[in-house]
């Protein structure tokens, strides 16, 4: 179904509801995107599909004067409806808005919301849109009555890192110890892009298995599955990466993580570090080790993704707000949505693990 925008003159909506290796194809020869960030990448959507390819799907385009220009790609929200849907795969897309082009960029928060709801019209069907974590690039999300700021993000401009003294001391202490307790522990990177040296399968599978055995220590519900990162190591000629750093003790992996590279930044995914070691303080060192790494390596920043842990803000770090908002396609769903988004502020957290273990379930 396509739909012409009243937003934009010349803009055109059209949804795919069947994902294929030939659709992804099609709009890669098409068009170029210029993401803003590696979740609105077509290669991050494309890996993200095969995790799942038996979910409902939905990709949204819109071309302006016949060139791809908008891009919302989106996944079943609860397995019992089809009412809801959110951005594909919330569980690991720690930034959750579709790609606009410069040439349609909304000037307002109005002309941005229109813009998604325009969108979603091109459903036939009434329909519920729920982006948990929209990064407030444009400088107008902050909607008291149609967003809600739940979480930040944290990046390190790897070129103006200037950390205080007292964390300086702080970290000549922490390597000093592992110096002293571990003489032989060792860092090693993977990344065929930066090192000329592929990811190893196994060495994702035990990130992965301790990331899980952290959550449940935690008594978290998440728990998260090798396929996908093992999936976007094998991408050739694609404009991201996978970049695996590991720290060993006694040659096993006492620290590790799983970053993704695009347009020279690592989005730090997947850290983790073996519970025995928690006295060394690893995730901190091996955090700096990287910032001084990437430095070397000409890569411009190191993105923390969302959540506001006590560590990013030590690293000099620069704070954005996430905004979640729901969006709707039929103007007699808009007092459903706002009380939705009033319950969501009420309720904040138990709304969110709601969310995510309707998610899971949905999942398994």
């Amino acid at each position: 179904m396509k739909i012409k925008s009243k937003v934009k003159n010349g803009l055109v909506f059209e949804s795919e509801n069947l994902l294929t290796e030939d659709l992804f194809l099609k709009i890669r020869n098409e068009s170029s995107i210029k993401a803003s960030n590696v979740f609105q990448t077509l290669d991050w959507i494309y890996c993200s599909y095969k995790t799942k390819p038996n979910q409902k799907y939905f990709l949204i385009k819109g071309y302006f004067n016949g060139k791809l220009s908008y891009l919302l790609p989106l996944e079943r929200l609860f397995s019992i409806t089809e009412i809801f849907y959110t951005y594909i795969n919330p569980l690991m897309s720690d930034y959750t808005m579709p790609y606009i082009s410069n040439e349609i960029k909304p000037k307002t928060f109005q002309e941005y919301n229109n813009l998604i709801e325009e969108s979603l019209k091109t459903f036939s069907e009434p329909k519920f849109i729920f982006l948990r974590n929209q990064k407030d690039i444009y400088g107008f999300l902050p909607k008291p009555v149609y967003s809600y700021n739940y979480t930040n993000t944290y990046y390190i401009n790897t070129y103006k890192n200037d950390l205080n003294i007292k964390f300086k001391k702080k970290l000549k202490y922490y390597k000093n110890r592992i110096s002293r307790d571990f003489p032989d522990y060792v860092i090693e990177n993977f990344s065929h892009n930066i090192e000329g040296i592929n990811v190893e399968e196994k060495d994702i599978e035990e990130i992965i298995k301790l990331k899980n055995k952290q959550y449940k220590r935690t008594k978290s519900n998440k728990e998260i599955k090798s396929f996908l990162w093992k999936k976007i190591s094998l991408l050739k000629n694609s404009n991201i990466s996978i970049f695996v750093s590991l720290l060993k003790i006694n040659a096993k992996i006492a620290s590790g993580v799983i970053c993704l590279l695009h347009k020279n930044i690592l989005y730090y995914m997947i850290p983790v570090y073996n519970s025995k070691y928690k006295k060394y303080s690893l995730g901190i060192l091996h955090l700096n080790y990287l910032i001084n790494y990437s430095r070397v390596n000409k890569i411009y920043g190191i993105d923390l993704t969302i959540g506001d842990e006590n560590y990013k803000s030590k690293f000099n770090s620069e704070k954005t707000k996430l905004f979640s908002s729901f969006y709707s396609n039929r103007k007699f769903l808009k007092p459903i949505k706002l009380f939705m988004l009033f319950s969501y502020k009420l309720i904040n957290y138990k709304f969110f693990k709601f969310i995510f273990k309707s998610i899971k379930s949905s999942i398994n």
